[in-house]
């Protein structure tokens, strides 16, 4: 499961980016792996876009930028703004 899906997940409960707690994310990780989330909520506490929260590193070598191809990428990206059913501002933060 994805960063979408968390942002679904948070959605679903009434709740933000911004109003993510740690018992929040510490309860989203009992769902199972989740190799993007350490380093998705650095960038969002970095960035302001939530509290600086935690989450455990993933292996070394499980994140490869070149396990997709440009047009793989430029595929789920289309895919992910095109589809109504994503919150508009998951689709923003896609971008």
């Amino acid at each position: 499961m994805g960063i979408i899906e968390l942002l679904t997940w948070i959605h679903s409960r009434g709740g933000s980016l911004a109003s993510l707690t740690q018992a929040d994310v510490d309860e989203w990780l009992t769902g199972g792996a989740r190799p993007f989330l350490h380093h998705f909520l650095k960038w969002a506490g970095r960035d302001g876009a939530s509290r600086r929260l935690v989450a455990p590193r993933p292996p070394s070598g499980t994140l490869n930028p070149q396990a997709l191809s440009d047009d793989e990428r430029w595929r789920l990206f289309a895919d992910v703004t095109s589809d109504a059913s994503i919150d508009p501002h998951t689709k923003f933060a896609a971008g």
